[in-house]
């Protein structure tokens, strides 16, 4: 079985699959090396320059260049290439001391699984990032990376929480002043109703602006309006007490 410079099987297209980047597509050795490079990839996009298409190259079945036996790690698909234009095989410095300090953070990140071009002693290759160990090792830093992802989305979900729990007490409070239920509130004025920004990144958060903007309207209209508005109050009270919104008292702020 043929291998590339790096030890991993190479010329085997099975192994390889197609993966989304910022503005296009790359191929890939599937796995663990896939989720490390696009990783590192999409870290590069965000944290030293946009990735400019085309441009960004993965798999080919070719040798290192300038030699005639060695395979290239791209391969067996362990390889990377981004804004290749900007950064030429053989040039040094084309990345900023900036630019230079966010790669050095994405390859401190990895662990030394990931080597980059611009490190060669010899010929720079300063767009280039490589796998530069083991199954084993790509492995630990996949899953470092899959946890990472984990954690991210969990804090982001009790993010979304805490902002409901918010936005529902702010109804509550708006709906019970316009009601009478709390004299210790000024009601919002209907003028300003427009300009509160609540719960738009939530499914809520336009129907309770719609909400509050009706109960602003209707503050001294029929009795039996105020009776709907009483069971909807109740139900607000409900859905708030579900999500864990305190219940209010008279002097609450």
């Amino acid at each position: 079985m043929s291998t590339s410079q790096n030890g991993w099987s190479a010329n085997d297209r099975s192994v390889i699959a197609s993966y989304q980047l910022p503005g296009g597509k790359i191929a890939l050795r599937a796995g663990d090396v896939s989720v490390v490079l696009l990783w590192v990839a999409n870290r590069f996009h965000e944290t030293v320059e946009p990735l400019a298409w085309p441009g960004n190259w993965g798999y080919a079945e070719r040798n290192v260049r300038g030699s005639s036996t060695t395979l290239s790690n791209h391969a067996s698909g362990t390889a990377i290439d981004l804004n290749a234009p900007r950064h030429p095989l053989g040039k040094r410095g084309t990345f900023s001391t900036a630019q230079v300090h966010a790669i050095r953070q994405i390859l401190t990140f990895c662990e030394g699984v990931v080597r980059w071009g611009g490190d060669y002693k010899s010929r720079a290759d300063e767009m280039h990032f490589e796998i530069n160990a083991g199954a084993a090792a790509v492995r630990r830093i996949a899953d470092k990376i899959r946890n990472q992802h984990a954690a991210q989305e969990a804090e982001l979900s009790q993010q979304q929480v805490d902002q409901l729990r918010r936005d529902i007490g702010f109804a509550r409070d708006q709906i019970m002043t316009h009601l009478g239920k709390r004299p210790d509130i000024q009601p919002l004025p209907a003028a300003q109703l427009a300009n509160v920004e609540v719960a738009r990144r939530v499914d809520v958060g336009y129907a309770r602006d719609q909400m509050l903007a009706e109960f602003a309207s209707v503050k001294h209209e029929q009795e039996e309006q105020r009776k709907d508005l009483e069971e909807l109050r109740g139900l607000l009270e409900a859905i708030a007490e579900k999500v864990g919104v305190p219940p209010n008292t008279p002097g609450d702020r």
